[in-house]
């Protein structure tokens, strides 16, 4: 069973409206406990940031979620122990609410990091792209390994059940040669589904050059992460990769010209060809390489998963 707090007793009506201060006097200074109030519906990719030697904090989402945020404390390990029947049971009589608990060790010391989620609905939970144990008993306590710098997304569990918009979209680089004879295809938009004639501020992939000198990169604010697990990621596993493994680059112009079981290319581009994405419109996505075709020099399948203001 994870720890509680006295603090969260400060919480009026069930709502997160909650004062600095409040607390019972065993919070560490300087240290914050975050609360999320969440809206009835489907809600989507609301993440914590737990960095190396510094107590877990509250990442606003991308997707519009309706939240109200408040700074409480952390507590030392010790102190928060002798609250972990009382708060146990505030969370389980006020129905929607779920106690998140992110145990750290910081500069040698146990703390840990309380936040509330109000919501109706149930939700699942991922850690530096790995999914963790499901909420038992109107709590979920996660673990953060020490030395790392970590995230962790929660998500409700039917958020990525019914995509924003999935499907197959080629390209070709942006050259004169593939201009002149057929639509530019150079872009993709991928909020909108689009790959022809894509204008430059709704891309979200742009492909430029020609052969070895070819580039993928993500515009307008995406970005990509390379997934390398065989197993297809979730909104949550997406959600809650670091912010180490993103990046503007999709895939990085090479000079090989090889080809295997186990890496794609497409004219000295070398690939792992998958990749969680974040659309220009604060999506989450995945994004896999698929062969070429006659068409297309470079083709993918993808899906966007909806965001909270979806719904």
């Amino acid at each position: 069973m994870g720890l509680r707090i006295t603090a969260i007793g400060c919480i009026a009506g069930g709502l997160a409206l909650v004062a600095t201060g409040c607390g019972s006097g065993s919070s560490s200074p300087g240290t914050q406990v975050l609360v999320a109030h969440a809206k009835a519906g489907p809600f989507t990719a609301i993440t914590f940031t737990a960095d190396r030697d510094k107590p877990a904090a509250y990442a606003a989402p991308a997707g519009g979620t309706t939240e109200v945020v408040s700074a409480l404390g952390t507590f030392k390990a010790a102190a928060a122990t002798s609250e972990i029947s009382t708060e146990q049971a505030a969370a389980a009589s006020a129905g929607d609410q779920t106690l998140l608990v992110l145990n750290q060790s910081i500069k040698g010391a146990k703390e840990s990091t309380l936040f509330i989620v109000v919501t109706g609905r149930p939700f699942k939970a991922a850690m530096n792209g790995l999914d963790v144990d499901a909420p038992a008993q109107h709590e979920l306590v996660v673990s953060v390994p020490e030395n790392t710098d970590s995230r962790i997304a929660i998500a409700d569990t039917d958020a990525d059940s019914a995509p924003f918009v999935a499907g197959s979209l080629g390209m070709n680089a942006d050259n004169f040669i593939n201009n002149m004879f057929s639509a530019n295809k150079s872009r993709i938009d991928l909020d909108a589904d689009q790959n022809s004639d894509v204008d430059g501020k709704a891309a979200d992939i742009y492909l430029s050059g020609l052969g070895t000198l070819a580039a993928v990169t993500m515009v307008n604010g995406a970005m990509a992460a390379q997934w390398a697990s065989p197993i297809a990621p979730t909104l949550v596993t997406c959600a809650s990769l670091p912010a180490s493994k993103w990046s503007g680059t999709l895939i990085q112009g090479g000079l090989s010209g090889l080809e295997d079981a186990g890496t794609q290319y497409y004219f000295g581009i070398v690939s792992h060809g998958a990749w969680c994405v974040e659309s220009k419109q604060g999506r989450y996505g995945y994004l896999l390489q698929t062969e070429m075709s006659a068409q297309s020099s470079l083709n993918f399948q993808f899906v966007l998963w909806k965001k909270t203001s979806d719904y």
